[in-house]
């Protein structure tokens, strides 16, 4: 499989639109910036390159030219890629016209530094995997050679997979053995540099019925509102998450980030009736299903 098989999966998940419109915002935030004289800091593209081969674990420049090799991209193509994002950090939008061919030459750059690649790599591979299980080498040849009208078959393929993994029976007993594990919530929190002023902000919360929001931001104090599963939350706060009503605060707690204080807006209590604890759980079935397939199934560049 390449590149445009790839690509072609994505624009079938209907995927690939919304990011080619990010690309498209970028390279003409690019063209405003290059029209303006404007010039991205070398020190802020420095800093987002080292962090984003810290994230990728790439020490050496070896690794690096590894990764990017395995890929299909450059260091080039790596720098040029920092700079269409800062451009549109910087500008935001702009309107000046971007070419077809331009905007082609960048997609998968962008596609591969920004994440969507692997994503997508991933999700295509568990499809063909199961695909080579469902039928034999030969019909799975007629489907790459057909490529992308047999994306309907190999859709069809997982979803009857699908189906005969995801059970009732699967269902229920991931959610009884795992029950917590899909406790969610939907959390205020705010960030303080002291624990007074953590105590105070829940105060304000709690007695004025302020909201943390505003709090914070008069405070220029971080904040941020999310839905984290009850795992996701720090863990000495487990206990007190799982009896909180909306309107509950949760710390002041510690952190590398200042005091945190959460406030409790939503809890949704796991159940096979809630679509999302739902999903959840079937996303965990199907990948603990297709893992092996994967591993008997799919050769990753570099690891043949």
């Amino acid at each position: 499989f390449s590149a445009a098989h790839l690509l072609d999966a994505a624009g079938y998940w209907e995927e690939l639109d919304a990011f080619r419109a990010q690309s498209r915002a970028q390279l003409a935030c690019l063209q405003q910036a290059r029209a303006d004289a404007f010039e991205v800091d070398d020190a802020l593209l420095q800093q987002r390159s080292e962090a984003f081969r810290r994230y990728h674990d790439l020490r050496t420049v070896e690794a690096t030219e590894n990764w990017m090799d395995h890929r299909g991209v450059t260091i080039d193509d790596f720098a040029d890629y920092l700079e269409r994002v800062a451009c549109l950090e910087h500008y935001e939008s702009a309107d000046a016209t971007v070419e077809p061919a331009e905007l082609d030459g960048v997609i998968w750059p962008d596609a591969v530094f920004s994440g969507y690649v692997d994503t997508w790599c991933r999700k295509l591979s568990a499809w063909v995997a199961v695909a080579r299980k469902q039928t034999d080498a030969a019909r799975l040849a007629a489907i790459v050679a057909d490529w992308p009208r047999s994306l309907e078959e190999v859709a069809r393929l997982y979803n009857d997979y699908a189906v005969a993994v995801l059970t009732e029976e699967r269902l229920t007993n991931v959610l009884r053995n795992r029950w917590g594990d899909f406790f969610r919530f939907e959390v205020a929190m705010g960030a303080f540099q002291t624990e007074a002023a953590a105590r105070e902000a829940a105060l304000c919360v709690q007695e004025d019925g302020d909201d943390l929001a505003s709090i914070c931001a008069m405070a220029h104090s971080p904040y941020a509102a999310r839905a984290l599963l009850l795992t996701e939350l720090p863990e000495t706060l487990h206990t007190a998450a799982m009896s909180a009503t909306p309107g509950t605060i949760l710390g002041p707690l510690e952190s590398e980030h200042g005091f945190l204080l959460y406030v409790i807006q939503e809890k949704f209590e796991p159940s096979l009736q809630d679509d999302a604890t739902r999903a959840m759980i079937s996303g965990d079935l199907m990948e603990e299903s297709v893992r092996p397939l994967v591993h008997t199934h799919i050769t990753w560049p570099g690891t043949a």
